[in-house]
């Protein structure tokens, strides 16, 4: 009898301590990645290979309304030492789709070279080597989360359409997102989340990249580095935390505006090709919030001349290594309100017009945002101004038509464009659309010109023209003579 209560008392303690390790251990496992059916890696070559065999759902055909779809995998690429995914030579449309890609660092997680037109939508890839590689390729990455790799989280080698939209970039031992040699790439990188990797966004040997709201932090070298690329557009981002948070090496034609720059600590920014790079778009739309900038707002307008009328903007510039923000905006920026104001269209009375006439210009202007909204237009032939007209308080979704008449008098002959130009509004993101050209109208010298009726114009006939005339007659008269003579001997 003496043993039996350390028996039954033991028994409810042990099972008890049972179920608090059970129930600890369950807790550090996400439910949702142990419930997905496991999946060797997946290799397709060409779009034959899209089987069930190979992870395909049944039913899609490769179309871009019924595509492929991968979905629903868990795939560990530790012991066959392959990319988790890997897709090539592939012109049909498929997904990838709620998959988990996992390993040791040693393969990409998925792959994909010449690909058409592929997806990759919330899926979670770590501890691969790269997260995802592009190469010669049109894709999309989508709501996913790619952490702790060992390479980048998404590496590009060159494509054609890429886009980046809503993925978090976490914890990589490179660049969140690294991009190289991408001439022809129209790169996309919109509202992702880019935190604590060794840089943020590298793109290299780039053209035609648009970098837009997303949120970079805590990445150790550069936030957003830009080396020897050309046309890139960093636009509403908030960079924070950083080494350097915009770094633009051997870069130009590029465009930063509207971005919170904020405690990064080895430099704000970086330019080294002076005045090749716009860090502002101009009065009154303005250019980047920087929590360094000390500068007060006691005045406004384009020359901050015009005191006292504080309007959100320093009143100087802010300055870094051979560059500057013209129109530093005071307060950490927040697009709540959309501002924009568009130019619509030019029509001209006539394409045709002679060096001493005249003629009617319609420039249609809308309001696209969400504030009424006062700015100026300019048009202009060429580069030379032909009028300037204020718009005042043009309410939201209101079009309005502006007459301009253009005298060409002095213009040289030959075509020349219309070009109509709005000064941007305090907060204007999508400056894009404030200018618009128009053309060719051609300018002709007087007298060269067609006739309104599209019939050849007449000239008056010289004077030589009459004795031209009487000497054919005459020597058409003396021929018939003498051919007449010719018949009478010959009879």
């Amino acid at each position: 009898m003496s043993a039996h209560p350390h028996g039954t008392n033991f028994r409810p303690l042990t099972l008890f301590t049972l179920l608090i390790l059970v129930s600890f251990a369950a807790s550090t496992i996400d439910p949702a990645k142990a419930m997905i059916p496991m999946h060797s890696p997946i290799s397709i070559v060409g779009n034959s290979g899209f089987t069930p065999a190979n992870g395909t759902t049944p039913g899609g055909n490769g179309s871009v309304s019924n595509p492929y779809i991968i979905e629903g995998w868990n795939i560990d690429t530790t012991i066959p030492n392959k990319d988790g995914i890997h897709i090539e030579q592939t012109s049909a449309s498929f997904i990838i789709r709620n998959v988990y890609i996992h390993g040791q660092g040693q393969t990409n997680g998925i792959f994909f070279i010449n690909v058409a037109n592929g997806v990759v939508d919330h899926t979670t890839i770590t501890n691969s080597y790269d997260g995802i590689t592009i190469s010669l390729s049109n894709a999309t990455v989508e709501n996913s989360h790619i952490s702790t790799n060992a390479g980048n989280g998404i590496n590009i080698l060159d494509g054609e359409s890429i886009t980046l939209f809503n993925n978090t970039l976490t914890q990589e031992t490179g660049a969140g997102i690294y991009s190289e040699s991408c001439v022809k790439c129209d790169l996309n990188i919109t509202r992702n989340a880019i935190t604590s990797n060794l840089s943020g966004i590298v793109l290299q040997s780039m053209n035609n990249s648009f970098v837009f709201e997303n949120m970079i932090s805590s990445n150790h070298n550069d936030g957003i580095g830009v080396y020897r690329s050309t046309y890139i557009v960093i636009v509403l981002n908030n960079i924070t935390n950083n080494g350097i948070g915009a770094n633009l090496v051997a870069s130009t034609n590029s465009l930063v505006h509207h971005n919170n720059f904020v405690d990064n600590y080895v430099k704000q920014a970086f330019d080294n090709e002076a005045g090749q790079n716009m860090w502002d778009v101009g009065y009154a739309s303005g250019g980047n919030h920087w929590s360094n900038y000390f500068g007060v707002d006691n005045c406004s307008g384009p020359r901050q001349d015009i005191c006292p009328r504080p309007d959100g903007i320093g009143d100087t510039p802010y300055t870094f290594a051979n560059a500057g923000d013209n129109y530093p905006l005071k307060d950490f920026f927040v697009q709540s309100v959309i501002h924009d104001v568009a130019v619509s269209s030019i029509t001209p009375s006539a394409m045709i017009v002679n060096q001493t006439g005249t003629i009617s210009i319609t420039v249609t202007v809308t309001n696209e945002g969400a504030a009424a909204e006062n700015f100026t237009l300019t048009l202009y032939y060429d580069r030379t101004v032909i009028g300037s007209q204020g718009i005042l308080a043009l309410a939201p979704g209101e079009s309005r038509i502006i007459l301009f008449d253009w005298n060409t008098t002095g213009v040289a002959p030959g075509p020349h464009n219309l070009k109509a130009v709005e000064t941007t509004v305090w907060g204007e993101i999508d400056v894009a659309d404030s200018t618009l050209v128009a053309g060719l109208i051609l300018v002709t010298a007087p007298n060269t010109a067609p006739s309104p009726s599209g019939t050849p114009t007449h000239s008056s006939p010289s004077p030589d023209i009459f004795a031209e005339t009487g000497i054919g007659l005459l020597l058409l008269v003396l021929l018939a003579a003498v051919a007449y003579r010719r018949r009478g001997r010959t009879r």
